[in-house]
């Protein structure tokens, strides 16, 4: 069966056939948060500083807070491309749905492990305040 003709039967019957889903989301989902968080992490490491005291502490936490509520964007849109990994009939035609599946679920999973990285470095910069002894 090749590509055409799943569109030819569908302009057939009167109707338009849907495109096969783009893995462009799959691939955000799956490379989005370690890159958010390395970017995260290199920024709080900037703004340490390496004076007595440091008043940058605002900006570490609007960092980590801002950088958790892309990487939950990120599962998001994971969880989403999971739920319709099987919902394109071409898709499914030329069994994308498990690879699709797969990639979301590890979306999902880096996600999960990169903002709960995010928080355990939030958490620290309450307890050891850069540059105060």
């Amino acid at each position: 069966m090749n590509a055409e003709e799943p569109r030819a039967r569908a302009n057939e019957s009167g109707g338009t056939a849907a495109a096969p889903r783009s893995t462009a989301a799959l691939w955000l989902g799956l490379l989005g948060p370690p890159t958010v968080w390395l970017i995260q992490f290199e920024i709080n490491y900037a703004l340490t500083g390496t004076g007595e005291r440091s008043r940058h502490v605002p900006a570490l936490i609007a960092t980590s807070v801002i950088a958790m509520a892309i990487m939950l964007c990120f599962g998001y849109f994971a969880a989403r491309e999971r739920r319709f990994a099987a919902a394109s009939p071409l898709d499914h035609m030329a069994g994308l749905p498990a690879r699709n599946r797969f990639m979301a679920t590890l979306g999902l999973l880096s996600s999960g492990l990169f903002l709960l990285t995010t928080i355990a470095q939030f958490i620290a910069e309450f307890f050891f305040q850069p540059g105060v002894t």
